[in-house]
C-alpha cells in the first residue's frame, strides 16, 4: 500500500497541455486513486497548498495534484480561460488512472472549476468550492456533474452573495459551512482560528 503523503517531501513537478495548446505546470504528490485536485485563486499560486492544507491532509491517502493556472509560475501565458485549465488537470488525472476524483477551487480557481465543470462529460465523486468569486450563468448546467459538493465561505465577505446563489442553485448534494467576518477563500486557511477547522471539514468530506 502507497504511505500517505509527506508534505515535507518534495513533489514531482509535472506538465500537460490545455485544449487551446498552453503548457501547464503542477505539483504531483503520489498516492492512491482517489484524486485531489487544487485550484488557487487569483492571488496565489500552487505554492500556497504546502502551508495552507497539504500539512492538514497528510493522514489522507490521497494523490494530490496542485495546479499553476496559466500564466502562474511556469505554466505558459495565454487568454484567461482557466476553465481550460481545469479541464486539462481532469484529464491529466483520469489519464493516469484516478478512480475517484475531488476537485477545490478557491475563489477564482472555484469559479474556473464551476465553469469547466458545465462542459465536463464525466462525473466528479466531489466538489469543494472555497469562497468561489464566480458562477456560470446558469447553474441548472451542473446537474450530474458530481456527486456532492462542499461550500465553504464567510458571512461577510466580499463574495459572500455570489456564495449564497451557488449555495441555493447548485443542482447536486451540498454541505455548507460558514464562518463569521470577512476572510476570503485562501485567507480562510491562513487565519489560525478558522483554518484548522476548515481543514478538519473538508477532510471530513474526503474521508466520507
Amino acid at each position: 500500500m502507497t504511505a500517505p503523503i509527506n508534505p515535507s517531501c518534495p513533489p514531482t513537478t509535472v506538465q500537460f497541455p490545455s485544449s487551446d495548446g498552453l503548457q501547464l505546470e503542477a505539483d504531483l504528490y503520489p498516492g492512491q486513486s482517489h484524486w485531489l485536485l487544487l485550484f488557487h485563486g487569483k492571488a496565489y499560486h500552487k505554492e500556497i497548498w504546502k502551508d495552507q492544507l497539504l500539512a492538514g491532509l497528510s493522514s489522507a491517502d490521497l494523490t494530490m495534484l496542485a495546479v499553476n493556472f496559466r500564466g502562474y509560475g511556469q505554466s505558459q501565458a495565454g487568454a484567461p480561460d482557466y476553465d481550460q485549465d481545469v479541464l486539462a488537470a481532469l484529464h491529466y488525472a483520469w489519464a493516469k488512472g484516478a478512480s475517484t476524483v475531488t476537485a477545490l477551487g478557491a475563489s477564482m480557481g472555484g469559479t474556473a472549476l464551476l465553469q469547466a465543470m458545465t462542459c465536463m462529460e464525466a462525473i466528479l465523486d466531489g466538489v469543494i468550492l472555497l469562497s468561489p468569486a464566480g458562477q456560470p450563468k446558469d447553474l441548472a448546467l451542473l446537474g450530474g456533474k458530481a456527486r456532492k459538493g462542499l461550500l465553504l465561505y464567510s458571512e461577510k465577505e466580499a463574495y459572500a452573495e455570489n456564495c449564497e446563489r451557488v449555495r441555493q442553485g447548485l443542482p447536486f448534494p451540498l454541505e455548507v459551512h460558514t464562518w463569521p467576518g470577512n476572510l476570503h477563500a485562501h485567507q480562510l486557511l491562513a487565519d489560525p482560528i478558522t483554518g484548522p477547522q476548515v481543514r478538519s471539514v473538508i477532510l471530513g468530506f474526503l474521508e466520507a
